[in-house]
């Protein structure tokens, strides 16, 4: 989780030093370098007045021992992790510069904050307003970042990013579920995101899908072990905010997922008949967000040109939208054919999605069905809590797609359902039962019958 939250942070402080001219290399490892002593002073202070020591909560006993399954999957899962391995290696090896998209948007932006010096700001000239200019800059911030750092714009710094941000969404994804539901879960969980092919590849072309997709994993489970570690739990949802908003300062979609989360916290306070503690989370998981929230609002509002359009790109998802008028987005709403061919295109991209030889989705279905649903009441809270923020960032790509004039269904619906994988699949781990817990119902059955 922290290689999202660092990189989240050195891209605000390196926006920061933009707006005063230009990134330069001594100020920036000064001011980080500042930056890095006052917190550990100020980690160090607190922990020594409050003698606090972090408790882990216990393991359960299935998490424990290891299992002749258990060891199967294990060895699997690492068999999964070098190839994947080789495989990004090996994409990187033919793309070095990543996709079309990468050295379009992302890395060209980069490329302008790194070399323009004090003119940066003609990354966002409207003659390259093809290049959606208001995507949001976590990815080129850190880039440039890493850049100026070593003195030229070599291909290794985007390449690194694209490998931390890959391979840490399957790393959050295990340790998360390891926590929560044994070993067998993490995995088989780490087993099917590697095993993705899509995933790998998007990762290894260096857009900001993958990126954005461990914003959003890693502040659904920080909101799903909140439980797990109580007396910090406001801290944990702090620090969720803090994760949500960096989605929204590495991609415009992330301004869909962060409302998301305030909405699906009202929703399981009005199930769990638990609302002031509810409203309390909800607050200070928007007090982590705010801060992101205003540098958004300054840079498209100060950085971005006003008028700016990009009638093709996927990014018209959600910045195009808002620029047409009400009564146009009534009409395309209202339009059954238009909603007929987006669920049309949606069906027929999640049956096929990932680049399996067979489809996913599909196998995640039957093998939900043969292990059912999950008998731990105590996860009741965190299931409904990832599958309402699901539903809900689901539905709003749907409606994106209803209100957008293009058609861009037949080449973006992968990478908006790439950058809901890795949380889709955390969820589905959380709600279809171990292999363990079946075992021990047989067991109990074949007691109960002797």
């Amino acid at each position: 989780m922290s290689i999202g939250i660092g990189l989240g942070i050195s891209s605000c402080l390196s926006f920061f030093l933009l707006l005063g001219g230009a990134l330069v290399r001594e100020q920036l490892l000064i001011t980080e370098s500042l930056l890095f002593i006052i917190l550990v002073i100020c980690f160090l202070y607190r922990s020594r007045a409050r003698k606090e020591r972090i408790v882990v909560p216990g393991v359960s006993p299935q998490s424990i021992a290891i299992s002749g399954t258990q060891k199967v999957i294990c060895i699997s899962f690492l068999i999964t992790l070098a190839l994947s391995l080789m495989i990004f290696a090996a994409l990187t090896w033919e793309n070095p510069h990543g996709g079309n998209d990468a050295f379009a948007i992302w890395n060209l932006r980069a490329r302008f904050l790194f070399r323009a010096e004090s003119y940066w700001t003609d990354a966002f000239s409207k003659h390259l307003s093809w290049s959606n200019l208001d995507y949001p800059l976590l990815i080129p911030t850190n880039v440039a970042r890493g850049w100026v750092i070593v003195g030229n714009d070599t291909v290794a710094i985007p390449i690194f990013l694209a490998l931390l941000f890959t391979f840490g969404t399957v790393g959050l994804t295990v340790s998360g579920l390891l926590i929560l539901r044994g070993k067998t879960q993490a995995f088989l969980a780490g087993s099917i995101l590697l095993g993705t092919p899509f995933f790998v590849q998007l990762g290894a072309s260096q857009v900001a899908d993958v990126p954005l997709g461990f914003f959003f994993l890693s502040t659904l489970v920080l909101l799903s072990l909140r439980k797990q570690f109580t007396p910090y739990e406001y801290r944990i949802m702090f620090l969720a905010g803090l994760s949500a908003g960096f989605s929204a300062w590495t991609k415009n979609e992330g301004l869909l997922f962060l409302p998301s989360i305030p909405l699906s916290l009202f929703v399981v306070a009005f199930a769990c008949g638990e609302k002031k503690a509810y409203l309390k989370q909800i607050g200070y998981f928007l007090l982590g967000a705010l801060p992101i929230l205003v540098i958004i609002i300054f840079f498209k509002t100060q950085i971005v040109p006003a008028n700016v359009s990009n009638p093709t790109g996927s990014g018209a998802l959600f910045s195009e939208v808002t620029a047409h008028p009400t009564s146009a987005i009534l009409i395309r709403l209202s339009y059954l054919a238009r909603h007929l061919a987006v669920l049309t295109a949606l069906q027929r991209e999640i049956r096929n999605f990932g680049g399996w030889p067979f489809s996913m989705p599909v196998m995640l279905v039957f093998y939900l069905l043969v292990l059912g649903l999950t008998i731990n009441a105590k996860f009741k809270e965190e299931v409904v809590l990832l599958v309402t923020t699901l539903s809900l960032m689901f539905v709003g790509y749907y409606l994106a797609y209803i209100v957008e004039p293009h058609d861009l269904t037949h080449y973006s619906v992968n990478r908006v359902l790439t950058q809901l994988w890795g949380s889709a699949i955390f969820a589905y781990f959380m709600i279809v039962r171990t292999i363990e817990e079946v075992s021990t119902i047989k067991e109990t059955q074949i007691a109960s019958n002797t």
